[in-house]
């Protein structure tokens, strides 16, 4: 596509070169330029992209989009100076590959928590009623059961959701179930995207490192509802947890069509809990359509409401109670979402993603009526992120568990004893002799099971699913999962010798 093309529709302040020169790939990354591509500059927290421009030049770039004069090189390339590099690189990337969201029935899903769990739910119906569906989120990416490149980021950068989705459209894809994190929103990086529904699953705190305030938090996830259905030519449909506060502010908020969900009366989708272990829920489903029983595979009583988050997606798009129940009833457990690990011990390991105060909540409290022995919490806090969680969660642990072991999370740039001093802080003095501080996490994942008895259960919550443990200077390999199948074999090993 030449330059001149692509820059059509883009707010340019102004441009000078060669307009008429062919673009074959755009990137942000100068690691990642090409002979032929248009390099966009980012500034970022910790790096400013306008200091690779030569880089980029030197790998072949054609042409230069960027925000900072001040940086530029010398150079005889064409150069597009915008006011934001960040929004010129989400529409830049969406005319490039074609507009592909226009191309499919595209559901974006936000919230603090249940993201990943209401797309993976809401796949596994619409691939039941035949939909050629695909998820993108944090877990990766995939169409049916392929796997399609993706970033470890929950909402990577613009051009590579848009060359995701036009590789969908290319395979035949039909629907795709996208979670949308607030910082793609607050970056422009699903900017371009026109969505078929929005999903709001709940809102509490977290990365608030990053948007200060609660209201700053919630203000961005509702551009998503206000902002975006203005700059799409799809007709959009809000569903929301008429639940959750925020949803309910939410609600007040557009002008959109919408549907809700929860367990009010109210809700056009709801459902009741009927029964509960560690491996399943049984509820009751309430749809305009019908209503039905449905045992969901999965265990943790927050996943009622990703499984009615679900069921109203399915809803909005005309899918049969049926194949709804259908769906859910054939869905595998994500890794590292109220997974259980069972070696043959007499007590239940769970390991779980949570890593917010809510997450900590209402994981506690979905074992609370099942557990029959001690509740053993394990959790620390990430570096560089949120502080002002760090003491609420540890309030909540001791007030839910019998038990909290405070670790290490991903420490990052931060110590390891800082983050749990802070963690401490929380916790009520009479409240103390219900801790243990243990920073090294494998030893505390070795004590969390050592003084486990038959009857107790195991958390081991915040990292989930993630494979890595990130610390100032270094990156390990690091699997809770992987860590507590050794130590509770080694365990059983050493009882049957």
């Amino acid at each position: 596509m030449k330059l001149e093309n692509l820059l059509q529709g883009i707010e340019i302040i102004k441009s000078s070169g060669d307009l008429s020169r062919e673009i074959c790939g755009i990137s942000h990354n100068s690691r990642d330029i090409k002979p032929g591509f248009l390099f966009v500059a980012l500034k970022g927290k910790n790096y400013d992209g306008h200091d690779f421009i030569s880089e980029a030049i030197g790998n072949g770039a054609t042409a230069i989009v960027l925000e900072d004069e001040s940086k530029l090189p010398q150079t005889n390339l064409p150069i597009i100076l915008v006011p934001s590099s960040r929004k010129a690189l989400a529409e830049l990337s969406t005319r490039f590959y074609d507009y592909p969201s226009r191309k499919l029935k595209l559901i974006g899903v936000t919230g603090t928590n249940g993201k990943g769990l209401t797309c993976h739910l809401a796949y596994h119906i619409f691939r039941a009623y035949g939909y050629n569906s695909a998820y993108l989120g944090t877990l990766g990416a995939h169409l049916n059961s392929e796997n399609l490149p993706w970033t470890t980021k929950t909402t990577p950068e613009p051009e590579v959701i848009q060359e995701t989705l036009s590789k969908i459209v290319k395979q035949k894809g039909e629907i795709v179930l996208m979670e949308v994190s607030s910082h793609s929103i607050a970056q422009y990086r699903n900017w371009g995207c026109e969505f078929d529904a929005m999903v709001f699953t709940n809102l509490s705190q977290d990365h608030l490192d990053y948007h200060e305030t609660m209201e700053s938090y919630f203000q961005t996830k509702l551009r998503l509802f206000t902002i975006y259905p203005q700059h799409s030519s799809k007709k959009s449909t809000a569903i929301i947890n008429i639940d959750d506060p925020y949803g309910k502010r939410l609600l007040k908020q557009i002008s959109l069509s919408y549907i809700t969900y929860g367990t009010s009366h109210s809700a056009t989708v709801r459902g009741y809990l009927l029964e509960q272990d560690f491996s399943y829920l049984l509820f009751h489903l309430v749809t305009p359509t019908g209503e039905t029983d449905i045992r969901l595979p999965l265990g943790g009583v927050f996943n009622l409401y990703n499984a009615l988050a679900a069921s109203a997606i399915a809803y909005t798009f005309d899918v049969p109670l049926e194949i709804i129940k259908k769906g859910l009833e054939s869905v595998s457990p994500l890794p590292g979402r109220f997974e259980v690990i069972d070696e043959g011990q007499n007590f239940p390991v769970i390991v779980d993603y949570a890593h917010t105060p809510e997450g900590i909540e209402e994981l506690l409290s979905s074992v609370v009526p099942i557990a029959k022995g001690k509740k053993i919490i394990l959790f620390g806090c990430g570096g560089d992120r949120d502080r002002g969680k760090r003491p609420i969660m540890g309030k909540i642990a001791v007030q839910l568990a019998d038990l909290a072991i405070i670790t290490s999370d991903n420490p990052r740039s931060e110590e390891p004893s800082k983050i749990i001093e802070e963690i401490l802080s929380g916790v009520p003095q009479d409240k103390m002799d219900q801790v243990i501080v243990e920073p090294d996490r494998e030893k505390a994942i070795r004590l969390a099971i050592e003084v486990a008895q038959k009857g107790d259960c195991v958390l081991i919550a915040g990292k989930g699913h993630e494979t890595y443990q990130i610390f100032r200077d270094k990156v390990i390999p690091f699997d809770d999962r992987e860590v507590v199948r050794k130590i509770l074999r080694e365990r059983l090993n050493a009882t049957h010798t």
